[in-house]
This record gives structure tokens, sequence and C-alpha cells, in this order.
């Protein structure tokens, strides 16, 4: 039994601790999605970083902890607490008891640890069974109240002002619409418009996917359909190969994304600034590209959908 328990110890510890814990870890306090995601929780007080940061670390190190046997019972009592969380408040619909959600069985195995606790063969047994040094002790204590101090005021640094966005935040592409698009034609110079129906959706039935995809028809030419997907990285920081510069919510809910990549345009496929602007509501959207040719300082309109439902 100890060592079947070992076992099941060392898996749940490792499968959190480097499964969810360290791609958090780029950043010392927490990356801004996921910062994000916390303030979309509720957890505001006193910063949504503060409970990021303290939930990144706790995944890492209390994954770890558990995979050791070392603190083990408040290990899996605050992982318990995060996939408690996870599990029956971030999704939209969840099932208490019937759920297929692989956090659901992650909780129920922390709170299983949190009760049975490390078994023979962790580190908390051999400390348990000899009798530390008082210098050991002071010198433990220490470290510990140190560790703590550290990452609780690492967490209250702000971070950067940079925009950030979720793959929910887009939620309002899914569906379908008509529109027109409107095309520069870099041969005349003209301005052509035709009918498009665009039909949004997600890559995935999870919350936590984070791509979304925009299929495109054109009913005057037909056989020139095409898909764009759109994917948020894991910092919340680019679409696809796009940086965002720019994300604002307006009062009635309407979106506002601004892009900006390197690539090439036109016939002759000149170096240039993609810029991609994103404007979505409940029932219009908008996607205008605009370009800057290297050595040029204004941007043209490439093309523009516009979209309704």
């Amino acid at each position: 039994f100890n060592i079947s328990w070992a076992l099941f110890r060392i898996y749940i510890g490792l499968s959190i601790a480097i499964g969810a814990g360290f791609p958090k870890m780029s950043n010392i306090s927490a990356p801004g999605w996921f910062v994000d995601q916390v303030r979309t929780l509720g957890f505001t007080f006193p910063s949504p970083a503060f409970w990021a940061a303290m939930a990144a670390w706790g995944e890492f190190v209390g994954g770890l902890c558990i995979a050791l046997g070392f603190f083990t019972r408040f290990s899996a009592l605050q992982l318990a607490f995060q996939f408690f969380v996870v599990a029956f408040i971030w999704y939209d619909n969840p099932m208490p008891m019937l759920g297929m959600y692989y956090q659901q069985l992650l909780f129920w195995g922390f709170v299983l640890i949190t009760f049975a606790g490390s078994g023979r063969y962790a580190i908390d047994e051999w400390i348990m069974n000899r009798k530390p040094t008082p210098a050991v002790t002071k010198n433990f204590a220490a470290a510990m109240l140190l560790m703590i101090a550290f990452l609780s005021s690492s967490s209250f640094i702000q971070q950067p002002n940079e925009p950030i966005i979720t793959a929910s935040e887009l939620k309002l592409l899914n569906g379908k619409w008509k529109g027109t698009l409107t095309y520069r034609d870099y041969t005349s110079g003209k301005s052509e418009t035709i009918h498009v129906i665009v039909n949004g959706s997600r890559k995935g039935n999870k919350q936590s996917d984070r791509s979304w995809s925009l299929q495109f028809a054109y009913p005057q030419e037909p056989g020139h359909e095409t898909t764009d997907e759109l994917t948020v990285s894991a910092d919340g920081g680019m679409i696809n190969e796009a940086t965002l510069t720019e994300k604002t919510k307006l009062p009635d809910g309407t979106l506002r994304v601004v892009l900006e990549s390197s690539g090439k345009d036109g016939n002759d496929h000149k170096p240039c600034t993609i810029k991609k602007v994103i404007v979505l509501s409940e029932k219009n959207l908008t996607i205008t590209k605009l370009v800057r040719f290297d050595g040029e300082t204004d941007f043209l309109e490439r093309n523009q959908y516009n979209l309704s439902r």
C-alpha cells in the first residue's frame, strides 16, 4: 500500500508541478494572461497579481512538495482549494459529482492526500522519525519565512501596462455573420466590394482552448472559401504572430483590439508593418487590415470586413 501510495503521490505532484505550474514560471509574479484570468474570477484584493503569483507558485512548489512528501498535507490543502475554484467555479456549467473534468479528478486527489498524508516513503515521515537539532529547526524556519516573504512581496509588483487578452473575451465571434468585404486592388488602385459570409467557432469545447476559427465564404466568388485561425498566446500578449498593442472595452461592451506584425504586402511583396483592427460587439464585427510599407510614414487601408447578424 505504501509503495502504491508513494507512486500516486509522485504522479499527481509532478503532474501539477510540470503540467500547470512550470509554464507559469516565465514571470516571477505570474504571467499577464493568468493575472487577467484570476481578475475575472473576482480575486482582486489585495491585487489579482498577488493571488495569481500565489496560485502559480502553489502549483509548482506545492506539486513538487507533494511528489517529495514534504509539507504534504499543507501543499495538498492549498491545491485542493485552487482546484475547487477551477473545477466548480471557473467552468461555465460545472457538474459537481458526474463531471468528467480532469480538474475535478485532481481536486479529489488533493482532498484525499490532505486527509491521508504522505505515507511511509516521504520526507515528512523521515523528519517525524528523527530529532532535529535546535539549530537546524531554527535555520529551516527562518528560510521558510524568508521565502514566503519574498514570494509575497514580489507578487505585489504590478505587471507592465501592456494589454493582454484571453480567448474567452473573443466569445462573441461565435456564430454566423453576413456583410461585405471592401479591398484595395493594387493594380487599378480602386476599391472593390463583395458580399461575404463568416462562420465563427471556438476550436475545442473547453475554456482553456485558445483558438478561434473564422470560415469565410464569398457567394459571388464560389470556390474561394478561406479559413482564418486566431490563436491567443499563453501570456495573452499575442494573437497568432501579431503583437497586441491595444485593447479597449467600451461602455456598451464593444471590444476593440489592435494587432501589429511585420510582413510583406502588395503585388511586389514589399516588406511592411501590418496592423489589424478588430471591433467586436454582440451584433457587429469589423476587421480592418492596414499596411505601412517600410520607409513610409502612413498606414493605408488594405481591406475591411463589415459584418453583422
